[in-house]
């Protein structure tokens, strides 16, 4: 019985458990308020077989996120789900990217059962999965990141976004959940972000840790709004009103 109460409250896991992200960080007594909606959620998923139409992301990264989509945002999705419906029911297009084929075909089940018809669902194989050359420079109001190869990802889909445009990394504090080829790739794809907001003053940068919707675990996703000030990229101007290139 001891044991069965520590997984219960830990989680497995040696973070600090199940309401600490995997940086070890306490989500707060604000989110837990939100645990009795988690758990209907869990025993809807788990129990029931119904999956909610919501995105399995923190509960503060959902509220952040549709807080910025608009009816004529252009959404890419790397990783397909519940999110997919979501997003499809908020923005103009969704170009949703996923890899796995057996998923793939379930998420597609889905749409078509919905009657979902702004989204296009893409599958790829682990070469081509973040090529985004079809996509013309800063034409995207919204990415998400959440599948494969995420640092490739996310340094790919930078230059497709519209300045002040939006990206969401989940699962930024996991190398555990993320890192699907061993390397590491949620990390990884978090010192991108970090990078350029260092570089890029105009850039805001959410960590938003809370609950996953549907899972009795915390974690932490990122919500980056790019720049908005002109030329911030290339270059500054120094005291002297001269441009000074970025190193």
């Amino acid at each position: 019985m001891e044991g069965f109460l520590k997984s219960v409250l830990t989680g497995g896991n040696d973070r600090g458990g199940r309401f600490h992200n995997w940086d070890g960080k306490f989500i707060g007594w604000r989110e837990m308020g939100r645990l009795p909606e988690n758990i209907f959620y869990f025993i809807q998923s788990k129990c029931l077989g119904e999956r909610p139409e919501l995105p399995w992301w923190p509960f503060p990264a959902v509220d952040a996120v549709n807080a910025v989509i608009r009816p004529e945002s252009m959404v890419i999705e790397f990783g397909s789900g519940s999110s997919t419906l979501w997003l499809a029911r908020r923005a103009r297009e969704v170009v949703s990217i996923e890899s796995d084929p057996n998923w793939h075909e379930r998420v597609d089940g889905r749409l078509r059962k919905c009657r979902i018809s702004n989204v296009t669902l893409l599958l790829r194989d682990p070469k081509t999965y973040s090529c985004l050359d079809d996509f013309a420079e800063r034409y995207l109001d919204l990415a998400v990141v959440d599948g494969y190869d995420r640092k490739t990802c996310v340094r790919n889909v930078l230059s497709k976004l519209k300045k002040g445009g939006y990206l969401y990394l989940d699962n930024s504090d996991a190398d555990e959940d993320c890192a699907l080829n061993g390397q590491g790739e949620a990390k990884e794809a978090q010192k991108l972000i970090k990078a350029y907001c260092a570089t890029h003053p105009g850039a805001r940068l959410q960590c938003l840790s809370g609950l996953m919707i549907g899972n009795l675990q915390s974690s932490e996703g990122m919500l980056l709004q790019l720049s908005e000030l002109p030329d911030d990229k290339s270059a500054r101007q120094d005291t002297n009103g001269k441009e000074r290139k970025e190193l």
